[in-house]
């Protein structure tokens, strides 16, 4: 009796406590399958089964545009919904399904990495060191070891004409060795070897199984392999040692780190994506051993299954339509006929092939590598997800990048097709929907860092392959195999290559026999190419309209570019700098303000390869050499105070032209220009704040004392005071949604006191010396070189160190 009361009172418990959860405040009108509205098993089940990605689908199919997918999660379709929860300004942070892709320390301390970190503030922390290394511009500079790559990749390729191969495989081992190449100068060898190197491929598996089925119940982890006790047990048991491998890859990450710290350093000296974790800042490192560590197992644990998954969606749907295959192909053919591309076709050049790019992004957009769901927390506010549907705050809410890709009202009626031209075809308006829906590197602020990685060794690599050979699918009705634990995975991708050049001499197409290319392909190629060149879309042509620093001085010259030019590198690090801490991934609209020769505009072109982008400056000479460095781009002249943009403005970027209005002036512009962006518009810019450093106070000094003070008092060409960080953000927070202003101290190494003189003739001493006659000229600056002497003492190898301060802002609209 008392045992049949003691089941009873338990099952009635076990009741009350599942219609609670079915029957939660705000989740019980949602739409979803029974069981998971009332436990977390629906979600472990299709996530264990790798078939998590379809599930989505259907029932996105079956119950509509919101569905309940778990007790206290909700997956949304609705893509207007994305820059709510997904953008810069979003309050909605990462869920604990991201935990179990922490790391551990030394001691066994869990440590997150930028891409699991949950808090918004130390996201931000560990983002900022490592932003630049992962920008375009820098990892262009790393382009010749993914050339050493390709180069491995080519020579197995010639050695297995005729013969099945999987092509999976080898994208997969070309991919992990130009990831360890860049990060660690120190390719691992899969390809030569012909086989995962040291099970690090096999190890990275079995943790995303285990990461992707526990992080549906992340509380479970603590219980698992996030229990100290358990950890240690593991290695002892072999079934459950595969699914335990962040320690596998960890001591991975570690042994190439200890390597790396023995080595000279002068031998290579900022080569590789460490040795940019590893810069010191003001004298002092930027990071922890830790944080080093979490840095270098990221790019290992995410750096070549992301890559390898798109290529192989690439080569998959290339493949599978012959007509899109031949289309690249001659895209490819033309710019070989024209003596346009090198031996290993470079990233730039494959920048200037629009349907390559349009190709790589149909292949992202019906393959995304990630295929769940990318969680998010409702905030204290609530969500509304659908009209009359207010989720509370605390819900766990996400869509799964496949499910955007394939909005029929945005990528039209044959969006399960694919169908490169949509891209090259799009207007404005259409073009944004579909980047707005195009999730394959996730969005705002938390955007794969990774990306930029991928689409350098997509760009690179699949033009090649195509330019060198004829790759075909072994039997062409065979479906690959998807497998979704956290990345959608293919397998059986059985291949076979034939040569598309014999005796290194390349055959006329129509001798070759592999495939018909028609002529109305040809026009239609040729078409699109124009197309595309005309309008900006996926390809580097771009327009430029002119601005500039709007100098009052009315003896002052025109200035120089050549000068400008003569220290070109250091001028254009602040870009770098600059442009690694914007937080923008796809913009659509960038304007460069006073873009001077085009130097600064070249690095957000390589940084935005898909953006439109306008370059201002006053300078017809600056203007004549960004022409003569830029032949396919019209500049023009014109002033930045009366500059309005003809349309939105997705990043205002400036490289110190700031720094020459006066002090009201400056503000007001940058205020003038800021407050017309949209939410989520960012300004970026940066200005000398060396207005009192020796080398300007030198300045006034000798222009107050000499044969030329009265010439120069009457023109006060001095440029006025650079405001404080406090006097900036005073005047920007208001319009923002968030604002990010630091302090750089350049150390310039010049080659002697002359080096600075010719230095700051580029720009500082413009004011002061062009009003002048030569002999005033000459005799200003023998005094000013004898100033710099006396105030910059020489270092031990002759050369001087040429302290050079900048001021940063980063502004991102309300």
């Amino acid at each position: 009796m008392r045992l049949s009361l003691v089941f009873g009172s338990i099952f009635l418990l076990a009741v009350f406590l599942l219609v609670n959860i079915k029957y939660r405040r705000g989740l019980k009108q949602v739409p979803g399958p029974f069981l998971a509205s009332i436990s977390p098993l629906d979600r472990l089940i299709t996530s264990a089964s790798g078939r998590q990605f379809k599930k989505h689908l259907e029932y996105h199919e079956k119950y509509g545009p919101v569905v309940r997918v778990g007790p206290n999660q909700v997956s949304f379709s609705n893509a207007d919904l994305i820059p709510q929860v997904y953008g810069i300004t979003s309050r909605f942070y990462k869920s604990n399904f991201y935990s179990t892709f922490d790391v551990k320390t030394k001691q066994g301390t869990p440590f997150p990495t930028v891409f699991s970190v949950r808090d918004e503030k130390q996201h931000k922390a560990l983002k900022r060191p490592v932003a630049g290394a992962y920008s375009m511009s820098t990892l262009v500079e790393l382009e010749p070891m993914t050339d050493d790559c390709i180069e491995i990749l080519q020579r197995k390729f010639d050695g297995m004409q005729g013969k099945d191969f999987d092509l999976g495989e080898w994208l997969q081992w070309y991919s992990f060795d130009v990831i360890t190449s860049i990060t660690f100068s120190n390719c691992m060898g899969f390809m030569e070897q012909e086989k995962d190197v040291q099970g690090v491929i096999e190890a990275i598996e079995g943790r995303l199984l285990y990461n992707s089925v526990i992080g549906e119940a992340p509380y479970l982890h603590k219980f698992l392999l996030g229990n100290p006790l358990v950890a240690r047990l593991v290695p002892w048991i072999p079934a459950l040692a595969w699914l335990n491998s962040s320690s596998h890859v960890l001591r991975f990450a570690a042994k190439q780190l200890e390597r790396y710290s023995v080595r000279d350093k002068s031998l290579d000296s900022l080569r590789d994506m460490l040795s940019r974790f590893r810069r010191s800042r003001d004298g002092e490192e930027v990071m922890s051993n830790d944080e080093l560590q979490s840095h270098a197992a990221s790019n290992i644990l995410a750096g070549s299954d992301t890559t390898a998954i798109s290529l192989r969606s690439m080569f998959y749907y290339l493949c599978k339509n012959p007509r899109c295959y031949n289309l690249l192909r001659d895209e490819i053919d033309r710019m070989e006929d024209s003596g346009d591309l090198s031996p290993i076709v470079t990233f730039a050049e494959a920048n200037r092939m629009p349907y390559l790019q349009a190709c790589m992004k149909e292949a992202m957009r019906l393959h995304p590598a990630v295929g769940m769901l990318l969680e998010r927390i409702v905030p204290a506010e609530g969500f509304e997800v659908a009209p009359g549907v207010h989720l509370p705050a605390g819900t766990i809410v996400g869509i799964n990048p496949w499910i955007p890709s394939r909005d029929k009202l945005v990528y039209g009626p044959d969006a399960e097709q694919f169908r490169p031209e949509r891209w090259l075809e799009a207007d404005e308006a259409t073009l944004k929907l579909m980047e707005r829906n195009f999730l394959a590197f996730g969005a705002g602020a938390r955007t794969c860092l990774g990306k930029n990685i991928s689409l350098l060794e997509m760009s690179k690599l699949v033009p090649q392959v195509i330019r060198k050979y004829h790759l075909e699918l072994s039997d062409p009705k065979a479906d690959w195999v998807l497998t979704d634990h956290w990345f959608v995975k293919q397998t059986n991708l059985i291949s076979l290559t034939r040569p598309e050049y014999l005796d290194m001499n390349r055959l006329s197409r129509n001798h070759l026999h592999y495939h018909n290319i028609t002529t109305a392909a040809k026009q239609l190629a040729l078409k699109q190419h124009q197309q595309a060149t005309t309008t900006g879309t996926l390809t580097t042509t771009r327009t430029f309209r002119s601005c500039s620093p709007p100098l009052k001085m009315a003896a002052q010259k025109d200035w120089s570019a050549a000068q400008y030019l003569k220290f070109e590198a250091e001028r254009t690090r602040p870009s770098r700098d600059l442009l690694a801490q914007v937080p923008l991934t796809s913009p659509q609209s960038i304007v460069d303000l006073g873009c001077g020769p085009g130097n600064s505009t070249e690095v957000v072109a390589a940084h935005f390869p898909s953006a439109k982008i306008a370059g201002m400056d006053s300078s017809p000479d600056m203007i004549a050499k960004a022409r003569t460095t830029l032949p396919d781009v019209q500049f023009t002249v014109g002033d930045l105070q009366s500059y309005t943009p003809d349309g939105p403005v997705d990043l205002f970027f400036s490289n110190a032209v700031f720094q020459w209005l006066g002090a009201e002036e400056r503000i007001r512009v940058i205020k003038g220009l800021f407050e017309k962006q949209a939410s989520g518009g960012v300004f970026a810019f940066q200005v000398p704040d060396n207005f009192d450093e020796p080398s300007h106070s030198a300045m006034r000094s000798v222009a107050a004392d000499g044969p030329w003070a009265e010439t120069l008092q009457r023109l006060q060409p001095a440029r006025d005071y650079m405001q404080t960080p406090q006097e900036f953000y005073d005047a920007f927070a208001p319009l923002s949604a968030e604002l990010n202003i630091w302090h750089s101290h350049y150390q310039h190494v010049l080659a002697s006191h002359e080096a600075v003189v010719e230095w700051v003739k580029g720009t500082g001493l413009r004011p002061f010396i062009d009003p002048l006659t030569p002999e005033q000229r000459d005799g200003f600056l023998d005094k000013y070189l004898q100033k710099i002497k006396d105030l910059y003492p020489v270092s031990v190898d002759g050369k001087v160190l040429l302290r050079y301060p900048r001021l940063f802002v980063v502004a991102v609209r309300k």
